[in-house]
């Protein structure tokens, strides 16, 4: 991808627990980089992967990028950048660098598996429809596949299936083993099942499924033996046990608890129309609730009185699943009993429009819409519920507009003062006889692709003189760090530079692979070590950052430690006791995470990401500072010849 207009830096997550209640360990994180960079080794595409809006795979919006792990005693963080298309000519780029990415990601080195799922399903031959994805596991998706497998699960005339399509619930688990949410595992065939993919985003197979409604169906279904549950099956979609994972989005949809209180809501519709943020984001443009007025009904010999609602989701854009733009919106009824105080039916469908009724829809009210759309009803619920449960499930099942909760009336106790857990800043100046002294140490990692080089080199970077001239430059402060890396390097035709503002910002040393690495390593850290130590006790260095970096199993790893001198120092000190460069990184960064929060356990407040969009950690300088420079003899002997105007 090239340089766009548009470019947003940012921590994609981090090592600490989530509001899902899970962590991924920082060395799962790296070796999550690790695998994704041999991965692009062997595909040829670039790193980073397609962005989309709300996780939406039809919503394309840019290419993100994990730019490399960051490390300090509060957490690890993954740093990385999303570039948004802007232009047509970048969106066109965009599309070509997706597709690559998609073809590859579904197909290559997938030939054992397609075979294999065609055997276990006595299918003799590809289809030219046919299509094989990675989503919660390996599948082929074909039309009527899973029906023609499994008839008994989705034929109207089985005892199991009612007029609607939908499967018995209770059926359905007793016969197959559910795995994940809404993935079901037929062992006698060795083959999976799913549910419909109208539960996922788009209505389309290339999103994940609504976790948070499918475990709320099955935790209902168990803790609630009364009830009659039923759910629709994706027909078209059969996948290989042996390749099941678990997709992970990490989008915070919470369960809240709600007033049960709803016999006092009055008849008729409402609408909620949505915020900007929301219809962006979200793709929802309105919701419609309709309560009907009471009705009464004979139960047996009982009279009651009951009360209809209906709620529908009225979208912003059309369905990536359905064919020919059509807008899939999500659809409910309920009933409820007055003399119960309960919910005695509950369902969910789709409600699908062409595009022209789509924009008759949007301006009539819930009471006068529905009759011109095609109607899908993906679960059913019969028996007596709470107002409380159906609430959640209704609300999960609308997962992600926050619309539903919005209406359903959050109690205020939900709204709960969560209790600040500690962290390295909350140290109380009564826990502490002696004032807390000033650190700061963090570690950047990243990897990169690249030629490895035979001998050790010391990289230079470029600065603009003022009348335009461009000098090769190495920053090496002009002490004893100047002279110890002059003594390791050629340093014939560079001219380094030293700042007096009591910082350092190194220039970085690549270390070659013809060398005893760790002997090599360690011989420079040493020396390096004793350098830095001289300029901090003698030449006023308080500051500084140092890049590394070294070839391992055909990856660059870069390191940069950054951070007030004495921590710098004593990380550098035990460095390669710490960490193994013959050994990927994923193997050491808990290691490194825990010396780190040793050495410095109070952070700096600020996280500062200066220099991550070129691969590196450094310290951003403002304001005038004096510049002395050493440069070779042939440029000193140069710029006397031509006596520069900035040089007078």
């Amino acid at each position: 991808m090239g340089i766009y207009m548009k470019q947003q830096l940012g921590v994609f997550t981090t090592n600490q627990i989530n509001k899902s209640g899970f962590r991924i360990l920082a060395s799962a994180l790296m070796n999550a980089e690790e695998s994704h960079h041999f991965e692009r080794l062997t595909t040829g595409l670039p790193a980073g992967l397609p962005a989309f809006i709300q996780h939406d795979m039809h919503r394309p919006v840019g290419w993100s990028q994990v730019l490399g792990l960051l490390i300090d005693s509060k957490m690890v963080r993954v740093v990385g950048v999303i570039k948004e298309a802007e232009t047509e000519q970048e969106k066109i780029q965009l599309a070509q660098l997706a597709s690559h990415f998609w073809e590859s990601h579904h197909n290559k080195g997938s030939d054992t598996l397609k075979s294999d799922l065609l055997e276990r399903a006595n299918l003799s031959k590809l289809d030219e429809f046919d299509k094989f994805l990675k989503m919660e596991a390996y599948v082929l998706s074909r039309k009527n596949v899973a029906s023609s497998l499994y008839p008994e699960l989705f034929n109207i005339s089985s005892n199991s299936v009612d007029k609607d399509g939908l499967t018995d619930y209770k059926t359905l688990c007793q016969s197959m083993k559910q795995i994940q949410p809404g993935v079901f595992l037929d062992k006698k065939h060795n083959l999976l099942i799913f549910a419909h993919r109208f539960f996922r985003r788009s209505l389309s197979h290339r999103n994940k499924f609504n976790e948070y409604f499918l475990s709320s169906f099955d935790k209902t279904v168990a803790e609630s033996p009364h009830l009659t549950p039923r759910l629709r099956l994706d027909p078209d979609l059969i996948g290989h046990p042996d390749t099941v994972t678990n997709l992970l989005e990490l989008e915070y949809w919470w369960g809240p608890h709600f007033n049960d209180d709803i016999s006092s809501i009055p008849n008729g519709v409402t609408e909620h129309k949505a915020s900007e943020k929301t219809r962006y984001f979200e793709g929802v443009d309105r919701t419609q609730i309709w309560w009907k007025s009471p009705e009464t009904r004979l139960n047996s010999i009982i009279k009651d009185r009951y009360r209809s609602f209906e709620i529908e989701e009225l979208i912003e854009n059309s369905s990536g699943g359905l064919p020919d733009e059509q807008y899939g919106c999500r659809y409910a009824h309920a009933e409820y009993s007055i003399g119960t105080s309960a919910i005695t039916h509950f369902d969910g469908a789709i409600r699908a429009y062409p595009q022209d009724e789509y924009l008759e829809r949007i301006g009539l009210a819930i009471d006068q819409a529905g009759k011109h759309s095609d109607y899908t009803k993906l679960f059913r619920f019969d028996g007596s519920m709470t107002v409380d449960l159906w609430k959640k499930l209704l609300s999960d099942y609308f997962k992600g507009n926050p619309l539903i909760p919005e209406y359903l009336g959050v109690v205020q106790d939900d709204i709960k003062i969560q209790s600040k857990e500690a962290t390295n800043e909350d140290v109380s100046t009564t826990d502490i006889e002696e004032p807390v002294v000033e650190s700061e140490l963090a570690v950047f990692i990243s990897l990169t692709h690249g030629d490895s080089p035979h001998e050790s080199y010391i990289e230079p970077s470029t600065i603009v003189l003022p009348d335009e001239r461009r000098l090769r430059t190495i920053e090496t402060g002009g002490g004893a760090i100047d002279e110890f890396i002059r003594s390791k390097f050629d340093m014939t035709n560079l001219t380094s530079i030293a700042i007096d503002d009591g910082i350092l910002n190194l220039a970085k040393v690549t270390f070659g692979t013809t060398s005893n690495l760790p002997t090599e390593m360690q011989d420079f850290i040493s020396g390096f070590s004793n350098s830095l130590l001289y300029d901090i006790e003698h030449n006023g260095l308080q500051r500084i950052a140092v890049p590394i970096s070294w070839f391992h199993n055909k990856l660059l790893i870069n390191m940069v430690i950054k951070g007030c001198t004495q921590q710098v120092y004593q990380l550098l000190v035990e460095l390669l006791r710490i960490i193994d460069p013959l050994k990927p990184a994923s193997e050491w960064i808990e290691n490194l995470a825990s010396a780190i929060t040793t050495l410095a356990p109070i952070s700096a407040a600020d996280l500062d990401l200066n220099g991550v969009l070129q691969g590196h950690l450094s310290y951003k300088r403002t304001g005038s500072v004096k510049l002395r420079m050493k440069l070779p003899d042939s440029q000193i002997q140069g710029l006397l010849d031509e006596k520069p105007d900035w040089l007078r």
